[in-house]
């Protein structure tokens, strides 16, 4: 499951460095994709930023949520209903999550 993560950021992830951010940020739809990819690794969502691409160049709505909470299917449920009560659809997502199998690490993508 962790190569199709991969593999969903490699193919459909985007590059904000343009923006000074060193992160991959996905379209919507994908991003909804590596949430049910996230619940089979276990990997709790912390948040997520959203940012609009326009003429190529990638713009901050300062937009977001997070979440608290340690358990796994609240913070992929947040992340679904955030994403489906905002009707967010033509913009790109960056998720920050942990990996709770053991330990806890933060990774920003």
């Amino acid at each position: 499951m962790l190569n199709e993560i991969f593999e969903i950021y490699s193919r459909q992830g985007e590059s904000l460095t343009g923006i000074g951010i060193r992160e991959a940020a996905l379209p919507v739809p994908a991003a909804i994709d590596i949430l049910n990819l996230f619940i089979n690794e276990r990997i709790l969502v912390l948040g997520g930023d959203i940012y609009i691409k326009k003429d190529n160049y990638f713009y901050q709505i300062y937009d977001n949520w997070y979440y608290e909470g340690s358990n796994l299917f609240n913070s992929i449920d947040k992340a679904m209903h955030y994403f489906i009560s905002n009707k967010i659809r033509e913009c790109i997502c960056i998720f920050c999550f942990e990996i709770s199998d053991k330990g806890s690490t933060r990774i920003d993508l």
